[in-house]
């Protein structure tokens, strides 16, 4: 009885730990598309094209307002370009969890 406890529990962390990992290949195959990221790129250029338009017809001189209107927008960018992209960049998913999984299957 107690051989099959320990049977059950192998099985169960043997297969949470294949779980966790087709959950991570699932997420580095899968990325936004390319399109996407160009059409992104394209919308927020546009946009900031005509804010600069406006402030130049308008004749305001808000520089420091078109700065962080321009910082947000490359940021966002940023982050979504990054969260595309799990395995580099400032946001690195971890592995530990995979590695805690292996180590509590007994031997």
């Amino acid at each position: 009885m107690i051989a099959g406890g320990y049977t059950y529990r192998f099985v169960a962390s043997l297969n949470e730990m294949n779980n966790i990992h087709e959950r991570r290949l699932t997420v580095l195959r899968n990325h936004v598309p390319a399109e996407v990221m160009l059409m992104l790129i394209g919308v927020s250029m546009v946009a900031m094209g005509f804010t600069g338009y406006h402030a130049a017809l308008v004749g305001a001189r808000r520089r420091v307002t078109n700065l962080i209107m321009s910082a947000t927008v490359s940021v966002l960018i940023m982050l979504v370009v990054d969260l595309d992209r799990p395995s580099r960049g400032l946001i690195i998913v971890p592995v530990q969890p995979l590695i805690d999984a292996a180590q509590t299957i007994p031997p």
